[in-house]
């Protein structure tokens, strides 16, 4: 795990629909998982009966990495609800991270809009360096390439989710891989449209009660630049178990 330590971050964007304003916040220090949660991690939970096996009958498609475990143990298990999530991170003395810890560690010290910085790159031509996004590579899995909307001329070289830790640049200041591409991930709160407004100065948390979880980060789906960026704020039903969202664990340091 990662420490993240206490301090003052720049909390949401103004130019961005979904996460303004933008606002000072304070967190405690805290631990963060450097990589999304494996296939192995999930694996060995499954076999000490502390966590329930990733959904294979509406997950039933070749992007659900347990089904194919033997080759993608280090791939982000993906398929598995957010009570599932919250189990296994349980399971490990572990919990979600909130939404404002998992943008904290995203961004690092100095706010980044991207994991590599401020400024979203020229990606002609390029081969894989800045993470796993909607690209080239992906177009074999599109039913309706007329209507594919990915990042054109630039190519990760992985179709779906690709091993953790593998791009550099999708890397926050702090060494926490894989925020941009790979799989979105579950963060413990609830969502809520007006989260940035009603944010606490301290130690900010969504709603006591909702009816989705928000999410964070990008996936292997993310192809339009409007969305990729750390702020980038959605949500889920609890029961959704679906092929890019996966999660990563996070542990108070104040006990």
């Amino acid at each position: 795990m990662i420490l993240i330590e206490e301090g003052d971050f720049q909390l949401g964007c103004d130019s961005c629909e979904t996460s303004k304003p933008e606002k000072k916040v304070y967190l405690d220090s805290f631990f963060i998982d450097q990589f999304e949660i494996s296939v192995i991690d999930y694996k060995k939970c499954v076999e000490s009966k502390k966590c329930s096996e990733p959904d294979t009958y509406y997950c039933n498609t070749p992007q659900n990495n347990w089904l194919h475990k033997e080759e993608r143990g280090d791939h982000p298990i993906n398929c598995v609800n957010w009570q599932q999530a919250y189990d296994y991170c349980k399971a490990q003395n572990k919990r979600l991270p909130t939404e404002a810890e998992w943008e904290k560690a995203a961004r690092g010290p100095t706010g980044n809009i991207y994991p590599w910085g401020m400024n979203w790159p020229n990606l002609e031509g390029v081969s894989g360096e800045y993470g796993n996004f909607n690209d080239e590579s992906y177009k074999i899995l599109e039913s309706n390439l007329s209507l594919w909307s990915g990042l054109k001329n630039y190519n990760d070289g992985w179709p779906a989710t690709s091993p953790r830790g593998l791009f550099e640049k999708d890397k926050s200041e702090y060494g926490v891989y894989d925020l941009m591409g790979n799989v979105i991930e579950f963060t413990d709160d609830w969502y809520s449209n007006d989260y940035n407004q009603k944010a606490k100065n301290k130690n900010p948390s969504g709603p006591k009660t909702g009816q989705e979880k928000t999410i964070k980060g990008g996936s292997y789906l993310s192809g339009k630049n409007t969305d990729m960026h750390l702020s980038f704020r959605r949500s889920t039903y609890q029961n959704t178990a679906i092929e890019h969202i996966g999660f990563r664990c996070a542990k108070s340091l104040k006990k």
